[in-house]
């Protein structure tokens, strides 16, 4: 088959930039841990969101949804689940949720489809021990399915930064919940953007952390439920970005925050 592609004229109109799926991940997980409702409003409507609407659900949180998803907070009070907590594909949902999951008392079990099974772990797991969490993989490997016993205390711990971000990022979720938690990231910090994003939603809810010399350091605190409205994904804008950069025009990209955290908002830079 042949294929013509023809030059169009300069691009003109509005559109609204798809929500962030790391930001409603982290805005939800946050909102079921605060103290009263919040409203995450235009949240990412996917597989790997529902994940973790669903996961923080069979820790006994309410949730409504609708045009926005209405979080009844459970100040930190999680239920232990009923049964093991099937998570699909989202490996987000499996390390954010880990951590969460030392919050609950007994025993939680975290597993997913055959892929997510085959995500390491480990550097979570010996991390969360020194906080009081006995978290371990059921197959002995660092690999899910994982079993957490409840008892996350606070305390120090350290984490290469050179492996996920997830996993630092799923430590200071849970980490206000404590005695207080003071975090070394060992190594070169990557992807710390998306840290970034996280410390952005937990401070949104109240929740200050302090960052200095490659330590976090987050003392005692209460997440307060809000209205929160995720904020439009840059990598999904980035590709309309250079469509009207390369053909001209005028388009108008709308939910984008000028503020983001997200680290591909340097698109608007090059």
């Amino acid at each position: 088959m042949d294929l013509t592609v023809e030059k169009s004229g300069n691009l003109e109109g509005a559109v609204k930039a798809p929500p962030s799926k790391s930001y409603t991940h982290r805005a939800v997980i946050i909102a079921a841990l605060a103290e009263g409702v919040s409203e995450i409003r235009d949240p990412l409507i996917a597989e790997d969101t529902l994940s973790s609407l669903n996961a923080c659900r069979a820790f006994g949180v309410r949730v409504d949804e609708g045009d926005a998803w209405t979080v009844h907070g459970s100040g930190g009070e999680l239920e232990t689940p009923d049964d093991v907590i099937y998570l699909g594909n989202s490996g987000t949902t499996l390390r954010l949720m880990t951590s969460v999951a030392g919050l609950a008392e007994n025993y939680t079990v975290l597993t997913g489809d055959e892929s997510l099974r085959k995500r390491p772990m480990q550097p979570l797991l010996d991390a969360l021990r020194p906080l009081g969490v006995e978290a371990l993989s059921s197959r002995m490997n660092g690999l899910p399915p994982i079993i957490v016993r409840g008892g996350l205390r606070g305390g120090s711990t350290s984490i290469r930064g050179d492996v996920s971000s997830q996993f630092i990022s799923s430590i200071l979720i849970a980490a206000p919940l404590t005695d207080g938690v003071e975090l070394m990231v060992e190594g070169d910090f990557i992807s710390r953007p998306y840290v970034d994003m996280t410390v952005d939603v937990m401070e949104r809810f109240s929740v200050p952390v302090d960052y200095s010399e490659g330590i976090f350091r987050v003392e005692p605190a209460v997440y307060r439920g809000l209205d929160y409205t995720v904020e439009g994904d840059y990598s999904s804008a980035s590709y309309l970005a250079g469509a009207v950069a390369a053909a001209g025009g005028d388009v108008l990209i709308e939910n984008l925050f000028r503020d983001s955290r997200q680290g591909d908002r340097i698109i608007l830079d090059i």
